[in-house]
C-alpha cells in the first residue's frame, strides 16, 4: 500500500513539475511581465538587449520602438514609485496594465520567432500548398531582396553615367 501511495505521490510530483515548467515556458514567451520593481528592471533590460540586431525583437521598427520605450519608461516610473504591483492604487493598476498590453501586442507582432503560414497555389495544381516560416525568416529574406535592387539600381545608375559621359581622351568637336 506505502508503494502505490508513494508512486502516485512521484506521479503528481512530477505533474506539477511539468505543469511549473510549462509555465516558465509561457512566462519567457510573455517577456515583460513582472510584479516586482527588481524582476522588471529585468525584464525591461532582456527586452531592450532582444531588440538589438540578431535579438528576438530586432525587427521593431521606428515608431513602435519609440512606443515601446515609452511605455517600458512609463512602467519603469510606477515601479520606481511603488515598488510592486501589490502596493499600487487602482489608476496605477490599470496604467501598468495598458502599458503591458501595448508592449505585448508590439514584441508579439515582432518577434522574430513568431511563426506565419500562408496558403500558396502550386503551379500545375488545384491543392494549395502551405508554407510556414518565421517572422524573422520573411523579415530577412524581404531585407535581402530590397537589398539587392538597391545594388542593382546603383549598378545600372553607374553603367547610364558611363554611357552618357564623354571618352576620357576624346575630343568633342562641335
Amino acid at each position: 500500500m506505502k508503494t502505490t501511495k508513494w508512486l502516485l505521490a512521484a506521479t503528481l510530483g512530477s505533474m506539477l513539475v511539468l505543469q511549473g515548467g510549462l509555465a516558465f515556458a509561457d512566462e519567457a514567451q510573455k517577456t515583460a511581465k513582472a510584479d516586482t520593481k527588481e524582476a522588471f528592471d529585468l525584464v525591461a533590460a532582456a527586452v531592450k538587449q532582444e531588440m538589438t540586431p540578431g535579438g528576438r525583437y530586432e525587427f521593431v521598427d521606428g515608431k513602435n520602438r519609440d512606443t515601446l520605450n515609452q511605455r517600458l519608461d512609463d512602467m519603469q516610473s510606477l515601479f520606481n514609485q511603488y515598488g510592486s504591483v501589490n502596493k499600487m492604487d487602482q489608476a496605477s493598476k490599470v496604467r501598468l496594465y495598458n502599458d503591458q498590453e501595448l508592449v505585448d501586442g508590439i514584441l508579439t507582432k515582432n518577434d522574430s520567432n513568431r511563426e506565419v503560414c500562408t496558403r500558396e497555389a502550386t503551379l500545375g495544381s488545384n491543392i494549395p500548398h502551405v508554407t510556414c516560416r518565421t517572422y524573422g525568416q520573411i523579415r530577412r529574406d524581404q531585407n535581402g531582396t530590397q537589398s539587392a535592387l538597391r545594388q542593382m539600381q546603383r549598378v545600372q545608375g553607374q553603367n547610364m553615367e558611363i554611357l552618357h559621359s564623354p571618352a576620357q581622351g576624346q575630343h568633342v568637336s562641335h
